[in-house]
């Protein structure tokens, strides 16, 4: 079993361990868990939790791991090159089918909450602005359109500001989050989002020396910042951060 294998498996069985009770767990290097951790949060396995450890995404897990449990003694290779066969009962089939099923209704559901609060908030942005409107009749010069209609206000943002702390970006759309990491528009450092062009620019910056940090843009600190907070780098001799690749 590879060592990336390993520490979801063990964050699976124990959610919300830290960088540090991994690395003492499976007997390696604190620093290679954490480059561990950030190619697998950035692959979508795994997220941070609230209290700074870190969980497995159990729908991206189900989705692409190379084999999950059936019945006790029995295991299903779902990767390509499966070796061997196992029989599914009808009953187990229909559950997992259903599963699926109600978990993408839910993440429907998820976002159609959630254009419905995004629009709610423009229309109480409108209201507020426009004191003499009567509640009960929509102002005609607000137009609140569709998903198909909508301009994407938070991809706007962060190509023109490049960094944006989370609670900022959550107000901006009403899409989840997830899915600008997934699509490849953003990643996740910290407290913020940042433009996934604009992160890899400032990885290029690097090895990055103490003394060149004051000639960083307040936006190149602030994903410094983050990524020193996320041990993603290290200050080595004193004199350089460098990255944990």
């Amino acid at each position: 079993m590879s060592i990336d294998k390993k520490v979801l498996m063990y964050l699976k069985n124990n959610p919300g361990a830290t960088p540090r009770e991994i690395a003492d767990a499976l007997g390696i290097s604190l620093n290679l868990v954490r480059a561990l951790l950030r190619r697998l949060r950035e692959s979508g396995y795994v997220m941070k939790s609230s209290r700074g450890g870190y969980v497995v995404r159990i729908t991206k897990l189900h989705e692409e791991s190379v084999e999950y449990r059936v019945e006790e003694g029995e295991t299903i290779d779902t990767g390509k090159g499966s070796k061997s066969e196992v029989i599914v009962s009808d009953i187990t089939r229909e559950l997992r089918d259903l599963i699926k099923k109600l978990m993408s209704e839910i993440e429907s559901l998820r976002e159609r909450v959630g254009r419905i609060e995004y629009e709610i908030n423009i229309l109480k942005k409108s209201l507020q602005t426009s004191p003499n409107l009567r509640r009960h009749e929509a102002p005609s010069e607000v137009k609140v359109k569709g998903k198909e209609g909508t301009d994407d206000k938070l991809l706007e943002e962060l190509k023109s500001r490049k960094v944006l702390s989370i609670e900022e970006a959550k107000s901006l759309t009403y899409k989840s989050l997830e899915s600008y990491i997934t699509q490849g528009y953003a990643v996740p450092i910290s407290n913020y989002i940042v433009l996934k062009e604009f992160y890899e620019e400032v990885k290029k910056k690097f090895p990055i020396k103490v003394t060149e940090v004051k000639n960083l843009t307040n936006e190149e600190r602030i994903v410094l910042d983050a990524m020193i907070k996320e041990g993603m780098v290290y200050l080595h001799g004193g004199r350089e951060y460098r990255l944990i690749e």
